[in-house]
């Protein structure tokens, strides 16, 4: 048994027992979790994954925390403001879990980065941003290219969606694009089949005409998409 800074990973995740059976728990140490985005979601998940006892955890994300992250983020505080995302949720993870592999890298995920960042990962967390549509068709085709389940959470003030991707399932294009084209109304839609009431047709309408991409969200919605994510990700392995 690997010891390190004197804690055992056996002692660190001994109340696992009885929820997992020992064969369970030795699968859930082996994965290997390549998550894209280490913002609300993203960082929710990652944690939750380190607690769980996940054995090897890949986070990706360029951006630096923002004041106005800190209302929903996992490592957003007054003094990590500034600083890049996916290096805070690493030395986080490291105090969860001595024991836990995390590889972070401050960069976006690019075509040039993208098979050495995912090689022989087990599942992968699309984090991404909803409206990054570009980023995600990346690790999309090479999850299916390399027949590799992605989980994904949305969340819209105090609704939330899951989808899971099935590699051989119905492909991310299949659901973005109408008529050959990506169109943003019909993505919400398809995501969010129930919205918000403040979220009406005529105020997405100017949303998208404007370019204001961005949605609005509390501390609640992100731990709990991140709960489900993880739910149904154990349910793969």
């Amino acid at each position: 048994m690997n010891k390190e800074n004197n804690f055992l990973y056996e002692d660190i995740f001994s109340r696992n027992i009885g929820i997992f059976s020992y064969e369970e728990i030795k699968k859930i140490k082996a994965l290997k979790v390549g998550i894209v985005g280490a913002g609300a979601l993203g960082g929710s998940t990652a944690t939750m994954l380190a607690r769980l006892g996940v054995g090897e955890i890949r986070i990706i994300d360029p951006e630096d925390f923002e004041i106005s992250n800190i209302n929903r983020q996992f490592c957003a505080y007054v003094d990590t403001v500034g600083k890049n995302k996916a290096q805070m949720v690493k030395k986080e993870l490291i105090r969860i879990n001595p024991n836990i592999k995390v590889v972070a890298l401050s960069e976006g995920i690019s075509n040039s980065n993208v098979d050495e960042f995912l090689l022989n990962i087990d599942v992968i967390i699309d984090a991404i941003e909803f409206f990054e549509i570009e980023k995600e068709k990346i690790i999309y085709t090479y999850a299916r290219n390399n027949r590799i389940w992605v989980f994904t959470a949305q969340a819209v003030n105090n609704l939330f969606t899951v989808t899971c991707f099935d590699p051989s399932g119905k492909s991310f294009e299949e659901i973005i694009l109408d008529d050959g084209k990506i169109n943003l109304r019909s993505i919400i839609d398809k995501f969010f089949p129930v919205l918000p009431k403040e979220a009406t047709k005529k105020l997405i309408n100017e949303v998208i005409d404007k370019k204001e991409l961005h949605i609005s969200s509390y501390s609640v919605p992100a731990p709990l998409g991140a709960s489900f994510v993880v739910n149904e990700l154990i349910k793969k392995i």
